[in-house]
């Protein structure tokens, strides 16, 4: 129901008498006598007469002081109420309770207006105490913004903490302001089944003054009931306060006084006496302590080395409330590996989802020597590690029973790492077959939660070398052939991130010495579409010469649903002329000569050759990369080229190299990053100590501050990586999703494969996603010094004349924002900058790019004759040379400069990707559609060193 409100009511008789004063002076305060008791809480703390665990000063009682509200209403709304009027104000009187003075927020359902708008809300006080607002008197004015409108469901706003007085004053709560007129918002909601009749309506054909309720030009004031009978009743906003006025948020769930968070030494936010009962934490010295707070865990699987060592029997669980094995885990010792969950999570307190995973981990012991067959009955995905080797990969949505087999010694313990994830229903059960035997459960007495050869109580793993945490010594992993030591240092370079710059698990000083033939990294690749995230196997392949019919290319790959990259080098003989370079594939193929992709024919097909002619010079060396996947049926892919005057044939061993190094200078081509712009790769001079990389960061310090890329190329998660190891990683809000759709399979400038995007996932003007990046340090404030902000993007929606949103022209909540870098809650005049990519009602057609800034008291807007005017990807940039005063636009190859004197005006705020926020703090004007390698760079880069550069 909306009823319109427009009879008049004659103002009430002016009061006679002049109202009595209240003290609105307390003795003490809250902060300074939370429990309202009349003793200062430093004295009670002093004298031991209340507790104060924490040590913050606030006794504990008032850490666990629960909300209350001063209610007037069933909290069911029975309809929104408007007026004939634009100007309206609403309010429900209340009268302080002893011990509740201060009110902390407020609890309210908005009425028929548009989600995100924002509506003033505010705190009167009633002088003389009569519950008539003629003389209300505002002590708290805040703006809320509309959430859930119409629905009457409840939202808590958070409020400045609000000293109303003393027990018996009288006040009111409620909003007031500018609305249009019925029947199009109707703001306030009421209860008509309220038994109280204590709020009041006032509409006025002039601006309501809050000071002045009855002045103005007031058609209607006086109670709803007044005006409209049947609808009588007390408006859906409850004012909430604190016993003592102070709110705590501490939580006490085992009722002995004490805050939770005083009695959980291992900070998850239960008693460590829950955490024991219920087996969330292991005791196994007894003395009602989380061993992980007390004894050692060196091996951090969240379980106490004393108790692995004891332990008779089973592997260590560690339990994840996600699928991806990722965030916190819980911990303890399974004794035995047969599972039935059901549709229930293994910790239903403290994983609230049917969708979780697990790692085992700990030693199984053989009993004669021979080939073992391990089983895995299961009911989603497993992978199953022996002594570092993958022997099971079914990383599946699917179940089934997988095997997988090894060769062990006799009576000897093997690291064992088992890893399960669910949805639904879960089960798993870990088999063997001995040698001579049949497949069978294995027993009890051969697992153990700890590998521990030496028997001195302390996991192996934490006394020898074990970089890559597979549970085996690193030398023991060269000599199996599990992991590469190229440059011959006694690290595996895997862990040698500073010098694999192209994560190819081999050192990029090391990679010439690997000789002929090309890099091939192996990957599992399903569902489709084919990406390169679970590489399952790497080796040095001679030639591209392969019929695998309907088969695997060998180790842990399934038949089918898979994706190979190769890289490397081809090399041309003593020859100089047009080469004919071929590929042939069924299925999809990718072919990149010195960083151009020549073929990209990436869908499923039979058997089919695309060719291409180069001209090379005599002895001329060439980087090559070739992406290949397998979607079904049989699996080809050939690598053929003709030599002026000579025969096609498949490229020989005799001219492929491992390194792809185009420029001799020792490292492969993916390594040449020249952050400081002298020509010389940032890797060469890192290792000959040009540059200086103090926090080992493998990121010259001289190139550090100021620069951030955030390529989403992430498994999944909230966080963000920047990609520049300068720890600058951000945090998404709920509803971006990363997508195989990208602008370019490989970055021009870097030459690095780019797998993965990032869909923002519009949703409305007041919902949408977007990433934010922590600036703490400032390293991405730049004043008036030059810098490069750059992405790619496509778009969903264009800024439209007529808008979407009834505008005859683009309105601002066409508005797209790639970047914005201002603190929270404050208004454009604080923007440090921002660069939007749809201008809306800013400027011109509204598709323009527009750079805006502020200096403090006013907001700028530089706009350039740059549109993005269709779906597809573009790539942008905006850059400001200090030096020159120019800010330069790029829009894809074009180019718009102009002169730009920028004030150094500096702040504090986080850097936000693909929204703005307004004064109240409220993210709008999202940006719709996805976006791809982003940079921020504190340098006014040239043209040949932005991210959509082709690479030398």
């Amino acid at each position: 129901m909306a009823l319109s409100i427009i009879a008049a009511l004659a103002l009430p008789v002016a009061l006679q008498t002049a109202p009595p004063q209240i003290d609105r002076q307390p003795v003490l305060s809250p902060a300074e006598d939370c429990n309202g008791n009349g003793v200062a809480d430093v004295v009670e703390i002093a004298s031991g007469q209340v507790q104060d665990c924490q040590g913050d000063g606030v006794p504990d009682e008032c850490q666990l002081a629960e909300k209350t509200g001063y209610v007037k209403h069933d909290n069911m709304g029975n309809g929104s109420v408007g007026a004939a009027e634009r100007h309206v104000a609403w309010m429900t009187h209340h009268v302080i309770r002893p011990g509740e003075e201060t009110i902390t927020d407020f609890v309210l359902a908005y009425g028929q207006l548009p989600a995100g708008s924002e509506m003033p809300l505010a705190i009167w006080l009633d002088p003389d105490g009569d519950g008539d607002p003629t003389d209300a008197q505002v002590i708290l004015e805040v703006t809320g913004t509309v959430e859930l409108p119409q629905t009457g469901i409840p939202v808590d706003l958070d409020i400045p903490d609000t000293y109303v007085g003393p027990a018996g004053t009288s006040f009111f709560i409620g909003g007031y302001g500018e609305f249009e007129p019925a029947p199009v918002e109707y703001p306030p909601i009421l209860d008509a089944d309220s038994l109280f009749r204590e709020s009041w309506w006032i509409t006025s054909t002039t601006p309501i003054d809050p000071n002045d309720l009855s002045g103005g030009g007031n058609v209607s004031f006086g109670l709803i009931g007044q005006f409209i009978a049947p609808f009588d009743g007390d408006w859906l906003i409850t004012a909430v306060s604190c016993i003592g006025g102070y709110c705590g948020d501490s939580v006490d769930v085992n009722t002995n006084g004490v805050p939770d968070e005083c009695e959980d030494c291992n900070g998850n936010g239960v008693p460590d006496e829950f955490d024991i009962a219920q087996g969330i934490a292991t005791d196994c010295d007894g003395d009602l302590i989380p061993d992980i707070c007390n004894l050692t865990d060196c091996d951090g699987n969240g379980v106490a080395d004393l108790c692995q060592s004891t332990a008779v029997s089973g592997l260590v669980g560690q339990y994840f409330a996600n699928k991806t094995l990722e965030g916190p885990a819980i911990s303890r010792i399974d004794p035995v590996m047969s599972f039935d969950f059901g549709a229930n999570p293994p910790f239903p307190t403290q994983i609230m989802t049917e969708s979780f995973s697990v790692r085992w981990t700990g030693s199984v012991r053989s009993t004669s020597a021979g080939t073992y067959t391990f089983g895995l009955d299961h009911s989603r995905g497993v992978r199953l590690w022996v002594d570092g080797e993958l022997i099971i990969y079914d990383w599946w949505d699917g179940g089934g029973f997988d095997t997988g087999t090894i060769d062990l010694a006799a009576d000897t313990d093997y690291f064992i790492e088992l890893e399960f994830f669910s949805e639904g229903s879960a089960f798993l059960d870990l088999q063997w077959e001995t040698p001579g035997g049949t497949m069978a459960p294995i027993p009890f007495t051969q697992l153990r939660p700890i590998l521990d050869a030496d028997l001195d109580g302390v996991p192996d793993n934490c006394q020898f070398t074990d970089c890559n945490d597979n549970g085996v010594d690193d030398v023991l992993d060269v000599l199996a052939g599990r992991a590469f030591d190229a440059d011959g240092n006694g690290t595996l370079d895997q862990c040698q991130a500073c010098d694999d710059c192209d994560g190819n698990g081999v050192a990029d000083s090391g990679e010439a010495s690997l000789g002929q033939g090309l890099f091939g990294q192996y990957f599992a690749s399903y569902p489709p579409p084919a990406s390169f995230t679970e590489p399952l196997l790497t080796r040095i392949d001679p030639t591209i010469d392969f019929d695998w019919l309907q088969g695997s290319p060998g180790g842990l790959l399934p038949d089918d649903k898979f994706t190979i990259r190769w890289s490397g080098k081809v090399i041309a003989p003593r020859v100089t002329g047009t080469y004919g370079l071929s590929i042939a594939a069924d299925d999809g193929v990718r072919l990149w000569v010195d960083g151009e992709l020549l073929v990209d024919e990436w869908k499923p097909a039979s058997v089919t050759e695309y060719a291409v002619d180069l001209f090379w010079t005599a002895g001329s060396e060439h980087s090559i990369q070739i992406d290949y996947y397998e979607d079904g049926g049989d699996a080809r892919v050939f690598l053929y080229w003709t030599v002026p005057g000579q025969s096609k044939v498949i490229v020989p061993t005799s001219a492929l190299r491992v390194s792809s190094d185009s420029d001799g200078d020792g490292f492969p081509n993916l390594c040449d990053q020249d952050c400081n712009l002298n020509g010389v790769p940032d890797v060469v001079e890192l290792s000959n100590g040009m540059l200086n990389d103090a926090d080992g960061n493998c990121l010259a310090d001289e190139c550090e501050r100021g620069i951030g890329l955030w390529r989403f190329e992430e498994v999944g998660g909230a966080t963000i990586l920047d990609a520049t190891g300068n720890g600058l990683h951000g945090q998404l809000n709920a509803l971006p999703t990363r997508t195989t759709e990208v602008p370019n399979p490989v970055v021009p400038l870097y030459g690095r494969p780019n797998n993965q995007s990032l869909d923002l996932n519009w949703e409305s003007i007041s919902s949408g996603g977007r990433a934010r990046i922590p600036d703490t340090n400032g390293r991405l404030s730049f004043g008036g010094e030059s810098f490069t902000l750059e992405a790619w993007v496509k778009l969903d929606e264009l800024s439209s004349t007529p808008g979407p949103f009834g505008e005859t022209q683009p309105g601002p909540n066409e508005r797209q924002w790639l970047f914005m870098k201002k603190p929270p809650a404050t208004i454009d005049a604080e923007l440090e900058y921002a660069l939007l990519v749809q201008s809306a009602d800013l400027v011109g057609t509204g598709r323009q790019l527009l750079f805006r800034y502020g200096d403090g008291t006013n907001v700028n807007n530089i706009s350039s004759s740059l549109e993005i005017e269709d779906l597809n990807w573009h790539f942008v940039s905006v850059s400001y040379d200090a030096s020159a005063k120019e800010l330069r636009f790029v829009l894809d190859d074009e180019v718009d400069v102009r002169t730009l004197g920028l004030p150094g005006f500096v702040n504090s705020g986080d850097l936000t990707i693909g929204a703005h926020e307004n004064g109240s703090g409220v993210e709008n004007h999202f940006l719709r559609g996805s976006v791809d390698e982003v940079r921020v760079t504190r340098l006014a880069l040239p043209l040949d060193k932005l991210l959509n550069a082709s690479k030398e």
